[in-house]
């Protein structure tokens, strides 16, 4: 199944639902687009970011919000990678091996025996509705630095608070828990991620993962705004025309529309 056209036939359903649509993301996983930056060892792509930066371009061309629902699962999926086999594993033997994210530190986590009771609110978990996990972050009782969690999504209440006008698809609601129990293995010092000291024994050594996240992030983010921008400019193009009403003019003389898409395409 060609992943494009079912994004862009659903587009306009995102768009009531406030959420990605169901045969959207199901053509993502049978499409393998989920699996991205997970080890190749573990049936997943270890995909260039770069690459992954293009294919979520093109299917911003057809949804923004999807592609940045797209991104995020990419991007939340190499993080996973951070917290050790025995995490990871549980993860991808998991019903829905995708996971949702959210950095701002707004949680309050109280270390018990095996682990932590964690307790928070965080907003704006883009695709949080297609995902099976959320990792969260929150700041330790006692004090310190903060600790990031991953956490089944059946453990979160979701809030219906997402009413927006641009990225309405993401599904971006907030997520509550109320004095869970996350176990140790499942727990790890979120700077761990910030800097790329990954604690999985099997990844040792792999600079895909050991590098800081941030500027992973920030190339998976990048695509969307790419897609868009090349679908604007291509509306652009079929609308204009010829008509001289809607030609640019720059001072003393106008501009050929020629000129002016070339322009735009340099940016």
């Amino acid at each position: 199944m060609k992943i494009v056209p079912v994004v862009a036939e659903g587009a306009p359903e995102a768009l009531e639902l406030r959420r990605a649509p169901d045969r959207s993301v199901q053509a993502l996983v049978d499409g393998g687009l989920t699996v991205m930056s997970l080890p190749v060892e573990r049936g997943g792509w270890r995909a260039p970011t770069a690459v992954q930066a293009e294919v979520m371009a093109t299917l911003a061309e057809a949804d923004g919000s999807f592609a940045w629902v797209t991104s995020i699962y990419n991007a939340v999926g190499h993080m996973v990678c951070a917290f050790g086999d025995q995490a990871l594993d549980e993860f991808l033997s998991s019903d829905v091996p995708r996971s949702a994210g959210v950095f701002a530190v707004t949680g309050r986590a109280a270390a018990v025996e095996g682990g932590y009771r964690v307790s928070g609110k965080w907003g704006f978990s883009s695709g949080q509705h297609h995902a099976g996990w959320i990792i969260v972050p929150g700041i330790p009782d006692e004090g310190g630095a903060p600790v990031a969690f991953l956490v089944p999504k059946a453990e979160f209440e979701v809030k219906d608070d997402w009413f927006v006008t641009g990225f309405i698809g993401t599904g971006s609601n907030t997520v509550v828990l109320e004095d869970v129990f996350v176990p140790e293995h499942r727990a790890i010092p979120f700077m761990d991620i910030v800097t790329g000291n990954y604690r999985t024994a099997s990844l040792a050594g792999d600079t895909y993962y050991n590098q800081p996240f941030v500027p992973f992030m920030c190339a998976m983010s990048v695509g969307p705004a790419i897609g868009l921008g090349r679908a604007a400019l291509r509306a652009f193009e079929e609308r204009v025309g010829s008509r001289g009403s809607l030609t640019p003019t720059m001072p003393g003389r106008p501009m050929r529309r020629s000129r002016f898409i070339s322009l735009l395409r340099r940016g």
